[in-house]
Protein backbone atom coordinates (compact mmCIF):
# COMPACT_ATOMS: atom_id res chain seq x y z
CA UNK A 1 0.00 0.00 0.00
CA UNK A 2 1.46 3.30 -0.81
CA UNK A 3 0.61 7.19 0.05
CA UNK A 4 0.46 10.10 -2.72
CA UNK A 5 3.96 10.39 -2.71
CA UNK A 6 4.34 6.59 -3.41
CA UNK A 7 5.69 5.50 -0.10
CA UNK A 8 5.08 2.26 1.55
CA UNK A 9 2.89 2.17 4.12
CA UNK A 10 1.23 -0.27 6.79
CA UNK A 11 -1.94 -1.81 7.14
CA UNK A 12 -1.62 -1.31 10.65
CA UNK A 13 -0.50 2.57 10.06
CA UNK A 14 -4.04 3.08 7.96
CA UNK A 15 -6.12 1.79 10.78
CA UNK A 16 -4.06 3.56 13.83
CA UNK A 17 -5.00 6.95 11.38
CA UNK A 18 -8.80 6.30 10.85
CA UNK A 19 -8.88 5.76 15.26
CA UNK A 20 -6.20 9.07 15.93
CA UNK A 21 -7.27 12.04 17.70
CA UNK A 22 -3.86 13.42 18.97
CA UNK A 23 -0.92 13.98 16.49
CA UNK A 24 2.57 14.43 17.46
CA UNK A 25 4.01 17.33 14.92
CA UNK A 26 7.52 18.32 14.65
CA UNK A 27 8.30 21.06 12.16
CA UNK A 28 11.72 21.30 10.84
CA UNK A 29 13.38 19.07 13.55
CA UNK A 30 12.01 21.58 16.43
CA UNK A 31 9.88 20.25 19.36
CA UNK A 32 6.98 17.70 18.84
CA UNK A 33 3.95 19.42 19.57
CA UNK A 34 0.63 17.20 20.32
CA UNK A 35 -2.17 18.74 18.06
CA UNK A 36 -5.77 17.61 17.35
CA UNK A 37 -6.52 15.98 14.49
CA UNK A 38 -9.41 14.12 12.42
CA UNK A 39 -9.25 11.27 9.82
CA UNK A 40 -10.37 11.54 6.23
CA UNK A 41 -9.46 9.41 3.31
CA UNK A 42 -6.65 8.43 4.81
CA UNK A 43 -5.08 11.39 6.03
CA UNK A 44 -5.10 13.76 9.39
CA UNK A 45 -6.16 16.98 9.46
CA UNK A 46 -4.69 19.69 11.51
CA UNK A 47 -6.43 23.10 11.84
CA UNK A 48 -4.10 25.73 13.10
CA UNK A 49 -4.13 29.58 13.12
CA UNK A 50 -5.78 32.26 14.79
CA UNK A 51 -8.11 31.36 17.26
CA UNK A 52 -7.21 27.56 16.63
CA UNK A 53 -4.26 25.29 18.48
CA UNK A 54 -1.00 26.84 18.06
CA UNK A 55 1.31 25.24 15.27
CA UNK A 56 4.05 27.78 14.96
CA UNK A 57 5.68 26.90 11.18
CA UNK A 58 3.35 23.99 10.13
CA UNK A 59 1.78 26.01 7.54
CA UNK A 60 4.64 26.99 5.64
CA UNK A 61 6.66 23.26 6.33
CA UNK A 62 7.15 20.65 3.48
CA UNK A 63 8.62 18.29 5.90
Amino acid sequence: MTDEDGRHRSPLVDEVIKKAAVVWVSVSGGLARALWCAPLEGALLVISGPGEQSAPGLAGATT
